[in-house]
């Protein structure tokens, strides 16, 4: 099975609601293919990272499932990042784990 990975520095537990804030276009671009083909994408820890680059994934992460998607008007956006756009504040849900192969 190929799923969207969105890659943080937090870990999702099945059964466990997090929420999270989109601005980047291609976590944009992600989020619109689950919602439109109504599947999860999967959440992975990132490695520690240095300043340069991000770190790899971890090789287990959680299937996590939209529960509740907010649009935020560009230039209306509380949260000091750098946005291209609207932005939004969705709320997931960690299903299963899975493996990263």
């Amino acid at each position: 099975m190929r799923i969207p990975l969105f890659p943080l520095n937090i870990v999702l537990f099945p059964g466990q609601n997090l929420p999270l804030h989109i601005f980047e276009l291609r976590y944009k671009a992600m989020l619109n293919r689950c919602l439109r083909e109504q599947i999860p994408f999967g959440l992975v820890l990132v490695r520690e990272s240095s300043r340069v680059s991000r770190g790899a994934p971890h090789s287990i992460g959680t299937f996590a499932r939209v529960t509740a998607v907010e649009e935020i008007p560009e230039g209306r956006c509380a949260i000091p990042a750098p946005h291209n756009g609207n932005c939004y504040q969705i709320s997931c849900f960690g299903e299963q784990r899975f493996r990263v192969t």
